[in-house]
């Protein structure tokens, strides 16, 4: 008989997870404990037959006063089913069980959260996908994307009056003002969690007019302390580099700011031996396309209203 239960065990969900799926998306210790193990208000349910794990649910919650637009959000981080365990209710007992623990939210997403594995369910699930939440009560909304740049090369800036740079600490202000005045929310959140654990700004290109922040792009590498989503895929690749978020002031733009800030982000990761660059969590396909990416998985947004 099937039994359900809290998984004591953290590490049979990655192990269960990295035997079926680990080919296409493989979880690595360093990445789990960052999402996983080390992120506090979690629940974490799995599906036993005979004390083997057949299935687990992660949903998180974010309850902070630094990000208050999460404080009404619940998170479906990733559920499984082994695949010889199908098709017998395991996966919809273990939503409800999410969906219990999360009954306070206003809205449940899947993917999406705080040190996320996905920003929507892949495309390329078979057994993960919008109608099978859909008859769960979700919404399908729209696709997004991540892409990928599997032969980098220098790009050249276009002409104009700015200065690009890499960030330091003497820029942290000027750079955290930027951000609460342009994009207040999750990426102003990221920036000040980055400080204030340590961050010495070095993974942020900026652009500079005079001493105002007025672009950015946060680059991002395996030599950094944090795994950023577009290079948890690390071990799919030779040296997996990745770039964003990024933005533009709102009065600057037209001037070809986001285009040079991407190509000396770009740059940077070239110039230290990156071989493969991803852009995560976008639809802007066109505006990428000209620096050599392409579509490398799709997710589509789906949530659920509490």
């Amino acid at each position: 008989m099937i039994a359900y239960r809290n998984i004591v065990n953290l590490e049979e969900a990655r192990l269960l997870w990295n035997k079926e799926m680990g080919n296409i998306y493989p979880i690595t210790s360093l990445v789990y404990n960052q999402n996983v193990i080390n992120y506090q208000e979690k629940f974490v349910y799995g599906a036993y037959l005979d004390n083997n794990l057949l299935g687990f649910i992660i949903a998180k919650k974010y309850e902070k006063d630094d990000l208050d637009s999460y404080n009404n959000l619940g998170f479906i981080s990733l559920i499984y089913v082994s695949k010889k365990q199908r098709k017998q209710g395991i996966g919809t007992r273990l939503l409800q069980e999410a969906h219990e623990y999360l009954k306070d939210k206003k809205t449940i997403n899947v993917g999406k959260d705080i040190n996320n594995f996905f920003p929507g369910i892949p495309c390329d699930f078979d057994n993960l996908t919008d109608i099978w939440f859909e008859k769960r009560g979700y919404v399908s909304e729209r696709y997004t994307h991540d892409l990928i740049n599997l032969h980098p090369h220098i790009m050249e800036l276009k002409k104009d009056e700015y200065n690009y740079k890499v960030c330091t600490f003497k820029e942290k202000e000027a750079l955290l003002i930027f951000m609460k005045n342009n994009f207040q929310g999750r990426w102003y959140f990221e920036a000040l969690s980055y400080f204030n654990n340590g961050g010495n700004g070095n993974e942020y290109s900026i652009c500079l007019d005079n001493d105002k922040v007025i672009a950015f792009a946060r680059t991002n590498d395996r030599t950094f302390k944090e795994v950023h989503y577009n290079t948890i895929w690390y071990e799919r690749f030779t040296n997996l580099g990745g770039v964003g978020p990024l933005g533009v002031d709102k009065l600057y733009r037209g001037k070809n700011l986001g285009y040079n800030i991407v190509a000396f982000a770009i740059n940077r990761l070239v110039n230290s031996g990156i071989k493969e660059i991803m852009i995560d969590w976008t639809g802007l396909l066109e505006f990428y396309q000209q620096f050599g990416f392409e579509v490398w998985k799709s997710f589509k947004y789906i949530s659920k209203k509490g």
